[in-house]
């Protein structure tokens, strides 16, 4: 490999010379020759079959003419069932298939039902016209079928229900083309799955150090996270190593729950071309409105590619729609040489939670309101050569789609992204524009991570060759590199694809048939060691094998076997108890070298696992600690269990239970955050060990300023409560109140204070007789939680001999037109006032009404009023409903 791409790179040393090179390209060259995953992501795997294949030439296959089964395109009947007719029938023949329209205008959708539409539904059907342009086939799709997710033609399998199939048993990096997986039984070479994962701690960890913005809520919390729904197919199989046939384009880290494997059902090789698709949008009355209504947006929508493996859509036009084609939970499709014409509408090329879409060559003359784009866990799109209008913008439709290129690219801006905005950022990690022409009508600027809702919010987008028609401003990328000026290479795609067909068409090839990587070996067993290798444009000149690093015999000539003759291999007979790295290396007749390592054991190590404390507990300062393991052996027994802190030995354990407590190097911890590791050994000397954070947390510190503890206050007396609240390893994050065991409300600033405004906090002005419980709940910046809970008590006032306010009576309560007021001495005043403490009716009492009083409250709302009552010395507070 390094040969060939030390020629590479020479041979782009000479466009320099013509050209500016962009640097990050010659990064990305000498990172592969050295091994490194480049910073630049491959996006060479697009299209059919990843761009290795052309796109077959149909004409051999087995013809089923529409115009057989009763489609006439020359008359102004609907063709609907004549054309699944046709399908149909193509689809129970035993080979490849082309369901043809022969020149003419074919009309289809009769009637307003959304749960009709023409279906493909098998392998090897491609809808074949005689051409998109004067004297060939036209599609007319007649009537409006209204509904976001109808599509009139409709490529997926019956069933497209994905099963569980294992889970991933090691974290993998972007680049990787293999993965380990805890089983590997239900997978087979040539299957097509998906890597599945949706958790708050994926997004923090791809994100990461970018800062994520409260309002991004399906990022967040037990139910959202960034999904992860990444295609792969499976090119072979080593124990538990899967390898693909295309590259992780996401770092999958340890988390806490897994990344699962499931099923992907598909349909292969299908496709449609040849053919001009119409539809009556063209005739509608109105101009496209963004989201004016549902006619507006999804009454006219084309093509979707559903469930697809290796398939295609070419040298076709759309001419008036809504929506034109979706490719979703696909993998290597290529749309290619597609004009979008006729009266704009609301998007033009949509892709959801597919791997390598390729669209190239094609043409937007409608300057649909979404122009090319991605979303909702798209991996590995890319727009080459494609043409947008001015003031078009490119449209990632937010839900963290990844590693997107937009390569050579004329015409468009970026501000009119699509996406609800609790679905943000708009383009997770990897979006890269490569001599991207940027065409608006007037300045413009762009902040790529804004925290505020906008229209572009990508994480750390690439610009290499960004060259716009007026003055632009660029914030917030990851890189602005030779911007105004035209780079080489001139298409990044088609570079890289060059680069890695070269590679596959020119290295050597080597795979292990076994052991397989994962596998367990008795310990004292002799093990054979096989192993294929091939080249492509030549012959294997010489095989190596190494045994943990060091080299065994070197076979000249197949068949490639170790293991044979003791005398000739001793390292691989009489296996001791351990790890086992083997790792053969293959040199062609160019002198070109590749390596393939795996990883087996001889013998099975001991497992272990923390139970004590919980991987997610915060232990309290002072607080005791106790840490408990369980551990045991599959092939043996369990000698001893080690407990480490911070890497320094605590103790070590002979037999169960393995726990560990009242030891003072754990008690006295100071706050802080510490590293856990437990370690247990078999009685084969084999070691497996677990780390876990353990967190101490000085808690947070909270008391009542007011009121006081058991305080006794009078009846309708309003109640201020304050909070004093401090932590002195960290900051309060919030105080909630709690009245009565039911949650209040919370303050999250200091001063901690409820009680100040009565539309704010109402059950505390004017309260009834009774005893409360206030309890407030401090959590500081970590987590931790401390609390503190007093009594008041609010008691009818016994009256002096110089009260003379000693009975207030309001009926009815809940009032609806009439409120009456009687008391037993003369009332002074009386005023009503809302929640909000805002005055509904003040009364000034004379000597005729002072103990007796009607209230009017028809014009009153419905809601909690509060009645002040006074008299010369003394004053009440009553609270009212009004229905």
């Amino acid at each position: 490999m390094k040969r060939l791409i030390l020629l590479c790179v020479a041979t782009w040393c000479v466009l320099s010379v013509q050209a500016q090179v962009a640097p990050i390209w010659e990064n990305y060259l000498s990172d592969r020759a050295a091994g490194i995953t480049p910073e630049l992501y491959d996006y060479s795997y697009a299209g059919y079959h990843f761009s290795e294949k052309e796109i077959p030439d149909v004409s051999a296959w087995t013809q089923f003419d529409v115009t057989d089964y009763g489609a006439d395109g020359t008359d102004e009947d609907y063709d609907d069932e004549s054309i699944q007719a046709a399908i149909d029938a193509a689809q129970l023949h035993d080979g490849p298939a082309v369901v043809y329209f022969p020149s003419g205008r074919f009309i289809v959708s009769p009637d307003n039902d959304v749960n009709q539409f023409l279906r493909i539904t098998r392998d090897s059907i491609v809808l074949k016209g005689s051409g998109s342009g004067d004297g060939g086939t036209e599609i007319f799709m007649d009537q409006m079928r209204v509904k976001n997710g109808h599509w009139q033609f409709r490529f997926e399998p019956s069933d497209i229900q994905a099963t569980f199939l294992t889970v991933l048993d090691a974290p993998a990096s972007r680049g990787d083309r293999s993965v380990v997986v805890a089983d590997a039984s239900s997978l087979e070479p040539g299957m097509a799955i998906y890597l599945s994962h949706k958790s708050e701690a994926f997004a923090r960890a791809h994100f990461d150090p970018l800062e994520l913005s409260d309002d991004w809520t399906r990022l967040f919390g037990v139910i959202g996270g960034m999904t992860l729904q990444e295609p792969h197919l499976i090119a072979s199989i080593s124990g538990n190593r899967v390898t693909f046939q295309n590259p992780l384009q996401i770092d999958l880290p340890t988390l806490e729950e897994d990344y699962q494997v499931r099923s992907l059902p598909v349909i292969k090789e299908v496709g449609i071309e040849g053919i001009l698709f119409v539809s009556d949008w063209e005739n509608y009355e109105e101009e496209f409105v963004h989201h004016k209504d549902d006619i507006h947006d999804y009454a006219w929508n084309a093509i979707q590619f559903n469930n697809t493996q290796n398939g295609w859509l070419r040298n076709c036009e759309f001419r008036s729609w809504n929506q034109v084609v979706d490719v979703r939970q696909s993998i290597g499709v290529t749309i290619e040489n597609v004009t979008i014409s006729g009266k704009k509408g609301h998007a033009s090329f949509l892709t959801r939670r597919g791997y390598g879409l390729l669209v190239k060559d094609c043409v937007d003359e409608a300057s649909q309101h979404h122009g090319p784009g991605t979303g909702y866990s798209g991996v590995n799109t890319v727009y080459l050569r494609c043409q947008m209008q001015t003031d078009q913008s490119f449209d990632s439709h937010s839900g963290q789609p990844y590693a997107t290129l937009v390569d050579n690219v004329t015409g468009g801006v970026f501000n009119k992204n699509g996406g609800p905005h609790e679905s943000y950022p708009h383009h997770a990690r990897g979006l890269t524009f490569w001599n991207f022409k940027h065409n608006a009508s007037g300045n413009i600027g762009y902040d790529f991570w804004s925290l505020s809702r906008n229209g572009n919010t990508y994480a750390d987008p690439y610009f290499v060759g960004f060259q716009p028609n007026t003055d632009v401003n660029l914030t917030d990328t990851g890189l602005n590199q030779l911007e105004g000026q035209q780079v080489e290479p001139a298409s990044l795609f088609d570079a890289q694809l060059q680069l890695r067909l070269e590679e596959q068409a020119t290295l050597p090839q080597v795979y292990f048939v076994s052991p397989g990587h994962g596998d367990h070996l008795d310990i004292g067993s002799d093990q054979v060691v096989t192993v294929t290798a091939e080249d492509p444009d030549g012959s294997i000149s010489a095989v190596r094998l190494f045994v943990n690093g060091v080299a065994l015999r070197t076979i000249d000539t197949a068949p490639y076997v170790w293991g044979e003759d003791e005398a000739l291999d001793p390292a691989l007979f009489d296996l001791d108890a351990g790890a086992l790295e083997l790792k053969v290396e293959a040199e062609d007749d160019d002198g070109n070298i590749v390596t393939e390592t795996i990883d087996v054991s001889v013998g099975y190590v001991p497992e272990v696992q923390i139970v004590k404390p919980d991987s997610d507990e915060i232990i309290g300062l002072g607080t005791p600690v106790v840490v408990e393991a369980s551990a045991s052996d599959e092939d043996g027994t369990v000698e001893s269990v080690t407990l480490y802190l911070d890497g320094e030995m605590v103790s070590s354990l002979t037999t169960a239970p393995y726990v560990w407590s009242e030891i003072d190097a754990l008690d006295q911890l100071d706050a802080g955050q510490y590293m856990l590791r437990v370690e247990a050994l078999d009685n084969d000397g084999l070691t497996f060990s677990v780390e876990q954070q353990l967190v101490i947390n000085a808690l947070p510190e909270v008391s009542f300023v007011t009121p006081a503890a058991d305080a006794v206050l009078p009846v309708g007396s309003s109640v201020q409560v304050e909070i004093n609240a401090t932590d002195t390893d960290g900051t309060i994050a919030r105080v909630d109140l709690y009245l009565d065991g039911t949650f209040y409300r919370e303050e999250i600033n200091p001063p901690f204070i409820w009680g100040e405004r009565i539309d704010l906090d109402p059950e505390l002005f004017g309260m009834a007789a009774g005893v409360y419980e206030l309890m407030a709940v401090a959590t500081d910046d970590i987590g931790s939680t401390s609390s503190a809970t007093i009594s008041v008590a609010v008691e009818a006032e016994v009256l002096s001999a110089k009260s003379d306010l000693d009975a207030v009576l309001v009926y009815p309560n809940p009032v609806t037109d009439l409120l009456t007021l009687d008391t037993s001495t003369t009332i002074q005043q009386v005023k009503m006032m809302d929640a909000t403490g805002r005055l509904q009716t003040l009364i000034i009492s004379d000597a005729t009404t002072s103990r007796h009083l009607a209230i009017d409250t028809k014009q009153l709302d419905r809601g909690v009023y509060f009645l002040q009552v006074k008299t010369a010395t003394d004053q009440q507070v009553v609270k009212v409903i009004k229905q």
